[in-house]
């Protein structure tokens, strides 16, 4: 679980030779209902059985629009050597410095200028670490009438796929407090400042119940980096993070890096990556922690909710316990806890 600063590479040339980034993708022209990750499912259950094999570790990225009412793209999509055949329901994607190129079965090549939100090197090219998101025109037959000609791509995903590891492991369960848990928090805290930057500004917080002394808590470890220019420091993480052990995700409006064992293995560390608080602001994750560490008794009753969530969907299935806690279920079981601390937290001011 230490931060190890040893980069480890994925597969073939990190260097440019003029070709493009390329692209398969999944296509979603509206946004979902909450909790319908049926497209995201489609693509990576699919997906790579629709290509051919490059190797056993493959890289996915993924872009987003705003939502404009029930419209919304989607791009989420395998990087590939040349793109060939492009399986039927999939679009080929060609990226340059400053141009995209779409390919799309039954209708002309689409090209248009593309401005990232923060400029890739010269080394941009297959291979090359993403720098985020970026600016461009839409093919017209995807906007629906409610999106602009031109839209912002936020970058929605960007990890690692080992094919041959089976899911991920999403277990979630509980282990008595570690010691160990400040060192790792130090270490990787070590670690974000060297790649940051010291022309950036920055801070760096341990958070989630790793953080609180004598707390039972899921095994990793919690840090919130919030900056003013997070869309520089985003680009900064993503190139220290293009490695097989990480993922980046995009939701609850931000950008989390998630560190694992190994591709697909057990997670060690979240990098939760936010703007910055505006004047007189706190942290709510911040307040919660500081609340706990000065409360016991409170610290003692989140103990108790956190293990009955666990021990309940445990009963509820049907007493296996290795089947996976969904996370989303054990979040919102603690949120009335959580409301009633930050309250209080808030009241003590």
């Amino acid at each position: 679980m230490p931060c190890n600063d040893a980069t480890h590479q994925p597969p073939d040339s990190r260097t440019s030779d003029g070709r493009p980034l390329r692209l398969v993708a999944g296509l979603l022209t509206r946004e979902p209902a909450p909790g319908d990750y049926g497209f995201f499912g489609d693509v990576f259950g699919h997906l790579p059985h629709e290509l051919p094999r490059r190797g056993r570790v493959g890289r996915y990225l993924g872009w987003k629009t705003q939502a404009r009412g029930e419209h919304a793209i989607t791009l989420l999509g395998l990087e590939v050597d040349s793109l060939g055949a492009i399986p039927d329901g999939r679009v080929g994607l060609e990226f340059g410095r400053e141009w995209l190129r779409v390919h799309q079965a039954g209708t002309a090549p689409f090209e248009t200028p593309l401005s990232w939100h923060v400029p890739p090197d010269e080394n941009f090219g297959p291979r090359a670490c993403v720098t985020g998101g970026f600016r461009c025109s839409l093919p017209k037959r995807w906007r629906g009438g409610e999106l602009p000609a031109e839209c912002d791509f936020g970058l929605l995903t960007h990890l690692y796929a080992d094919f041959d590891a089976g899911p991920s492991d999403e277990e979630l369960f509980l282990v008595e407090p570690r010691a160990e848990w400040n060192g790792y928090f130090a270490q990787m805290a070590s670690w974000i400042d060297r790649q940051l930057g010291s022309d950036l500004a920055y801070t760096i917080d341990h958070v989630g119940s790793t953080a609180v002394p004598g707390l039972v808590a899921k095994p990793v470890v919690d840090i919130v980096v919030r900056t003013p220019e997070p869309q520089r420091a985003l680009a900064r993480l993503l190139a220290a993070t293009d490695s097989p052990e990480w993922e980046c995700w995009y939701e609850r409006h931000k950008h989390t890096f998630i560190k694992r064992e190994r591709p697909g293995g057990r997670r060690t560390h979240h990098l939760h990556l936010l703007g910055a608080l505006r004047d007189g602001e706190r942290d709510e994750r911040v307040l919660f922690r500081d609340y706990l560490r000065t409360h016991p008794e409170a610290a003692r009753r989140y103990a108790r909710i956190k293990r009955e969530l666990i021990d309940a969907h445990v009963v509820q299935k049907a007493g296996t316990p290795t089947d996976p806690v969904d996370r989303a279920v054990y979040t919102e079981g603690k949120g009335a806890f959580v409301h009633e601390i930050l309250r209080r937290a808030r009241g003590a001011r």
